[in-house]
C-alpha cells in the first residue's frame, strides 16, 4: 500500500511538472531525503528494481528539455556546470571501464556506476534550466535546507522507533545491524557520513541565508530546523559530521559578516549537546575509536590506520590506476584498505585525471561564489556566502572521505556548482547603473 502511494505521489509530481517544469528541483529533494529504500527494495514495485529517484530525473530532464526549451522558447543553458558534470562522467567511465578489465565479474555494478554518472548529468542539466532569477535561486536552496531538515526528523523518530522506521534505511545497513554493526540512525541517507555532511551543508547553508525573508520558510522554522539537524548529527555519533559543522560555525563566528546568527547556533549546539551526554559520552568514544572492531585506540590511532592504509596504497600503485583510477569495488574485491580521505583517494578511484579535474571545479567554484558573495543583491550575495561556507565543509569532510563515491553527497557538489554558475550569471545581469546610464534612463523616461 505504502509503494502505491508513493508511486501516485510520483505521478502526480510528474502531472504538476508538465506544468511548470520548475518545480521539478522542489520535488526531488524531498524524495531523495524521504525515500523508503529498504521498502521499495523488498517490493520490487519498479522493473529490476529501478529507483525512483533515478526514474525521477530522468522525467525531469525530459520535461525540462521539451517543455521548457524546445516548446517554450528558452534558451538552453550549459556552462560551467553542466560541461564539468560531463566532464566527470567521462571521468567515471574510464575509471569503471579499467577496473572491469581487472575485475569483468563485477559488470553489474561498474555498469549501474556509470547510468549514475548519466543521471547526474540529467540533473545538473535540469537544475540550471530552471533557475531563472533571484527568486529561482533562493528557493532552490531553501528547498535543500527544508528536505535536509525533514531527513534529519526522520532521524529523530528513528533514534527512538528504530524498527518500524527501518524501512528508510538500506538493505546493507539492515544486514550490518543484524550482524552485530553500529544501530544508529540514518534515516534515507544511506550512512551516517552521508547524513552528516548533508546536515551540516544544510545547516551552513541556514545560516548563511537567515536574513533572507520566505514566506513560507520562515526564520522560526529554520532556527528550529538547524537545532534539529544538530541533535541528528549527535544522533549519528559521526566524528566527520560534528567536525563539518562545528569546524565551520567557529570560523563564521570569528570572522564572518553573519556573526550573530552564527554565534546565537553556536549557543544553540552547545546547549543541545550539554543536554545530550549519552550521545556526547558516545561520540567522545568514537574519536578514540578506530578499525572495524571499534577498539579504543586513542585520539590519534584512526589517523594512524587512516595514515598507513594511504602509505600501502599508493606504495603498491601502478601506472594504469594512476591514469585511469580504479573503483572501490575492485578494493573490496581484493581485500584492500580503503584511503578514507578525498585527498589521497581521488587519485587513486578516478585516476590523475579525476584529481586535475576536482581541483579546477572547487577553484571556479571559489571564484564564481567570490563575485556573488560581493554583490548588492542579498539573494546573489548569501547564497554566495554559503557556497563558500559548504566549500569550508567539504575540505573537512574530505579529511575522511570522498564526495564523489556517494550519490548523495554527489548531488550535492552538483548543486552547489549550479548555485555557482547561476549565481555568477545573474550577478553579471543585475550590474547596479552608474550615474551616466541612470541620467540617460531619466531622459528616456
Amino acid at each position: 500500500m505504502l509503494g502505491i502511494l508513493i508511486i501516485s505521489i510520483i505521478a502526480g509530481a510528474f502531472l504538476i511538472m508538465v506544468i511548470n517544469p520548475k518545480t521539478g528541483m522542489l520535488f526531488l529533494w524531498p524524495m531523495l531525503f524521504l525515500y523508503p529504500h529498504l521498502y521499495m527494495w523488498e517490493k520490487q514495485l519498479l522493473p529490476l528494481n529501478i529507483g525512483i529517484d533515478d526514474l525521477f530525473i530522468c522525467v525531469m530532464f525530459l520535461i525540462v528539455f521539451v517543455r521548457r526549451n524546445l516548446m517554450g522558447g528558452v534558451p538552453i543553458r550549459l556552462g560551467y556546470a553542466f560541461w564539468g558534470t560531463f566532464t566527470f562522467f567521462l571521468i567515471l567511465l574510464l575509471s569503471n571501464m579499467n577496473s572491469y578489465l581487472i575485475v569483468p565479474a563485477a559488470a553489474d555494478e561498474f555498469i549501474k556506476a556509470v547510468l549514475k554518472g548519466v543521471i547526474t548529468i540529467l540533473l545538473a542539466y535540469s537544475f540550471t534550466n530552471s533557475i531563472d532569477d533571484v527568486d529561482d535561486l533562493k528557493r532552490l536552496v531553501f528547498i535543500y535546507c527544508f528536505s535536509a531538515g525533514l531527513g534529519a526528523i526522520l532521524m529523530v523518530f528513528q533514534q527512538f522507533f528504530p524498527e518500524p522506521l527501518a524501512i528508510f534505511t538500506t538493505p546493507s545497513h539492515k544486514y550490518s545491524v543484524e550482524y552485530g554493526g553500529s544501530r544508529v540512525p540514518v534515516g534515507a541517507f544511506m550512512n551516517g557520513n552521508n547524513a552528516a555532511i548533508i546536515l551540516g551543508t544544510a545547516s551552513l547553508m541556514i545560516v548563511c541565508t537567515i536574513q533572507l525573508a520566505s514566506k513560507y520558510f520562515g526564520k522560526w522554522l529554520r532556527f528550529t530546523m538547524v537545532g534539529i539537524m544538530v541533535i541528528a548529527i549527535l544522533f549519528t555519533k559521526s566524528r566527520s559530521g560534528f567536525l563539518c559543522l562545528a569546524i565551520p560555525l567557529v570560523m563564521m563566528g570569528l570572522m564572518g559578516k553573519n556573526r550573530g546568527p552564527a554565534i546565537l547556533f553556536i549557543i544553540i549546539g552547545i546547549i543541545i549537546f550539554l543536554a545530550l551526554p549519552t550521545f556526547r559520552n558516545a561520540l567522545f568514544e568514537r574519536f578514540g575509536a578506530g578499525g572495524a572492531t571499534g577498539e579504543n585506540v586513542g585520539f590519534w590511532g584512526p589517523i594512524l590506520l587512516r595514515l598507513r592504509s594511504i602509505s600501502e596504497m599508493w606504495g603498491a600503485i601502478s601506472l594504469r590506476r594512476l591514469l585511469f583510477g580504479e573503483s572501490t569495488i575492485v578494493d573490496v574485491m581484493f581485500d584492500r584498505l580503503f584511503p578514507h580521505n578525498a585527498y589521497f583517494g581521488t587519485t587513486l578511484t578516478y585516476g590523475i585525471g579525476g584529481t586535475i579535474w576536482t581541483v579546477v571545479i572547487i577553484v571556479m567554484m571559489f571564484r564564481k561564489s567570490k563575485v556573488m558573495k560581493a554583490h548588492f543583491i542579498p539573494e546573489i550575495s548569501m547564497v554566495g556566502l554559503a557556497i563558500r561556507g559548504c566549500l569550508v565543509v567539504f575540505a573537512l569532510y574530505c579529511i575522511v572521505g570522498n564526495l564523489l563515491d556517494s550519490h548523495y553527497t554527489r548531488y550535492t557538489l552538483f548543486l552547489l556548482m549550479v548555485l555557482a554558475q547561476r549565481g555568477a550569471d545573474l550577478a553579471m545581469e543585475y550590474q547596479p547603473l552608474d550615474k551616466e546610464d541612470i541620467s540617460i534612463y531619466e531622459t528616456m523616461d
